[in-house]
């Protein structure tokens, strides 16, 4: 018999209750591993009691897979759980107490009338800002409507609060961690990939001799890549013979390439089948193979509790993958004594970002936390977070570099400072968090990025192949393929890039059949099944 944890997930039920009593719509905030879902099957199993029916709804099947069984565990066998998405399709749906379903079989196909479920259930809510997504919230007219996720806020700006309203629960990573709510964290900030020399030869010019370098340059310099196989090396240390390890690599030519420097290991992306990625995960959770390797595939919803090690090896700028990722081996087991996690540091911000996340957990147990020689292992009673000499130094570099550094300071961002800013380049921070205006010295893109993302070395988004423009769209660069682009996708063939990995509508020219498939796949050859 499944119940609630007093400390906090009876709390958020409650919370919830109340709420609704004089509320159509919610947002429940809790981290990866609290166990949201048991929640939310606690309050649609107190909704179904009064005769109501209801909609769950996400973007992954797998994690409806798993919702499905947590809301049986919960609500028992005499409720009728209906799923309708992919092959999985039950056209008796309706007839059902709990549907689960996908935004992306409701796009397409969706039976149900408008006013059908008195409650609905979004998970992984933060994407409810898509327009397909948003597209389907809105055709219900539900009672009640729930938003759940741990990562609420998206790098986009567009805020889900508009359609969930704000937190009624709100539960962080770092109290989670904080509180022992979570697995036991040991967590190691390796350096292995630190050239340790040039490191202090820029401490020396930086700190004693005023030298001006950029956080790219110092990222260039002091980074150098690691071999793969000495890395495998270290993470076969930690794991031993039998803990389970999750691996999040940079590419998935990086997954498939690393996967043969482990024993038992398997690659779990978004390249492979759905059948093989299922095989590998339940391989994986039975126990016979002990490395999983993946990119993206599994930030969401995937639940392996008994994962102990959790190992980065890529880098990247976003908080929400990282507590994603960091997030799938924190649920708390018996049999886990705690998760150990291996973070090979691949530049200064992810430092940066550490020392914060730190501070931050600090905060929810009292005291304080700055990182110097003498406080190199910060510790609690469910944490231990570990670094080495070598982070220290670069902080303080940091801390020089970006003291009070105006655009106007650093050519390659005066170059491109835009004239339609209001205040001029000599004035502006250079790593301020507003968006500035920019135009790209090499295509002449015009684009908005906060100076801060500008210095970390993130330049326009044309060049690097993240938005179209009138020289690298589809009906540019691939002709032949925009007279296959279908006149039902949202954005015209010139406001898509060739190459992206979206899901876009295409009609045969020889036989007319339509189908989908990702304009990256098209673009390497794949024509019509």
């Amino acid at each position: 018999m499944i119940a609630l944890y007093p400390e906090y997930q009876v709390p958020a039920f409650q919370k919830l209750v109340r709420h609704f009593k004089s509320n159509a719509r919610a947002l429940m905030v809790m981290a990866t591993g609290l166990g949201k879902t048991i929640v939310a099957a606690f309050w649609a199993k107190r909704e179904y009691t009064k005769d109501r029916k209801g909609l769950f709804l996400c973007h992954d099947t797998g994690i409806l897979d798993q919702a499905q069984s947590a809301f049986r565990k919960v609500m028992g066998n005499t409720v009728s759980l209906k799923t309708f998405y992919g092959n999985d399709k039950d056209w008796s749906a309706d007839k059902g107490d709990v549907v689960f379903a996908t935004f992306q079989t409701l796009t397409n196909t969706n039976p149900f009338f408008a006013d059908e479920f008195d409650f609905i259930i979004v998970d992984e809510s933060h994407h409810g800002q898509a327009p397909t997504y948003k597209e389907v919230i809105q055709y219900f007219t539900p009672a009640k409507l729930l938003g759940m996720t741990a990562t609420p806020n998206r790098e986009d700006m567009q805020d889900i609060r508009d359609i969930f309203g704000d937190e009624v629960v709100d539960i962080s990573l770092e109290e989670g961690i904080a509180s022992g709510w979570l697995s036991q964290v040991e967590y190691h900030i390796l350096n292995d990939n630190l050239n340790h020399w040039k490191l202090k030869k820029i401490a020396s010019d930086v700190l004693e001799n005023g030298k001006r370098i950029s956080l790219k340059q110092l990222n260039e310099t002091i980074f150098v890549t690691a071999r793969d196989r000495e890395i495998a090396e270290i993470i076969q240390q930690y794991a031993g013979d039998t803990k389970k390890v999750m691996i999040f690599c940079e590419s998935i030519p990086h997954a498939e390439n690393f996967q043969n420097f482990l024993p038992h290991a398997e690659v779990y992306h978004s390249k492979k089948s759905k059948k093989h990625n299922r095989a590998v995960l339940q391989s994986f959770r039975d126990g016979n193979n002990q490395y999983i390797l993946s990119v993206d595939k599994m930030n969401e919803g995937i639940d392996v509790p008994d994962a102990e090690v959790i190992v980065f090896l890529r880098h990247t700028d976003s908080t929400r993958i990282f507590y994603q990722q960091l997030g799938r081996g924190l649920r708390k087991i018996l049999q886990k004594k705690k998760v150990v996690v291996l973070d090979f540091v691949a530049n200064c911000e992810r430092i940066i970002a550490m020392q914060q996340f730190v501070r931050d957990i600090k905060k929810h147990v009292g005291g304080n936390f700055d990182l110097s020689k003498d406080v190199l292992r910060v510790s609690g009673a469910a944490f231990e977070f570990i670094f080495e000499d070598a982070h220290v130094d670069i902080l303080e570099v940091i801390k020089k570099i970006t003291a009070k550094v105006h655009v106007s300071d650093i050519p390659h961002l005066q170059a491109e400072y835009s004239p339609k800013n209001p205040i001029p380049a000599n004035q502006i921070i250079a790593g301020t968090h507003k968006k500035l205006w920019w135009i790209c010295s090499v295509c002449s893109h015009e684009w908005q990025a906060p100076g801060r993302s500008r210095v970390r070395g993130i330049g326009c988004p044309a060049c690097a192949g993240r938005v179209a423009t009138k020289t690298n769209n589809l009906a540019v660069t691939h002709p032949e393929l925009a007279k296959e682009y279908a006149p039902k996708n949202t954005l015209p063939a010139d406001h898509v890039i060739a190459g992206t990995n979206k899901k876009l509508w295409w009609t045969c020219s020889v036989c007319s059949h339509e189908w989908q498939a990702q304009g990256s796949d098209r673009v390497q050859g794949t024509g019509c099944p």
